[in-house]
């Protein structure tokens, strides 16, 4: 007794004049069948966002991202998850990942990011660092047991599972070579 009509949109976050950036998104006008007096009746239940997305390439920079909305997952409850590659061209490339949700009522987020240099920067003869990164966390742990999913990964590659007894944390990264 109900259905969704879905919609996919093109949001133009400026004018033509300005390079015409925009955005995609996804989202769903859920419904339910009632009848009265022999008559169906359509009533609206709920406006669902499913996703938004951004790919912008102005030259010497490149944004691509990607915001994504989830209920009722298995593991990582309600919540969303975005995540963003940004390209400062010819130098600097940089991930970033973050989610916030609520599972049997523990609130749980990460915040990620990693950055990778093209050539690295010398810190003494023959060895340089090539990217650095790092984040915080708060009712998450490291998924060891390979029971999380995409909704979980972080820029920097681990994945995270909601844990009530997991408390605030922080980490850092350098890549070396």
């Amino acid at each position: 007794n109900e259905t969704a009509l879905d919609f996919k949109l093109l949001l133009n976050l400026t004018g033509e004049g300005n390079g015409a950036f925009a955005a995609d998104a996804g989202l769903s006008l859920i419904t339910t069948l009632n009848s009265e007096n022999g008559f169906q009746k359509w009533s609206p239940k709920d406006i669902v966002v499913r996703n938004i997305q951004v790919d912008i390439n102005g030259g010497a920079f490149n944004f691509n991202g990607t915001l994504s909305f989830y209920k009722k997952d298995a593991v990582y409850g309600n919540g969303f998850n975005g995540q963003v590659n940004a390209e400062f061209i010819p130098t600097l490339k940089v991930k970033c990942s973050a989610i916030f949700g609520n599972v049997d009522g523990n609130r749980y987020w990460y915040a990620d990011a990693m950055a990778a240099f093209n050539s690295g920067i010398p810190i003494f003869t023959g060895v340089a660092v090539y990217g650095f990164g790092g984040g915080a966390y708060f009712g998450v742990k490291m998924d060891t047991q390979g029971v999380g999913s995409n909704l979980g990964k972080t820029a920097s590659g681990i994945v995270y599972v909601p844990d009530q007894k997991a408390g605030l944390g922080i980490k850092a990264i350098i890549k070396i070579g």
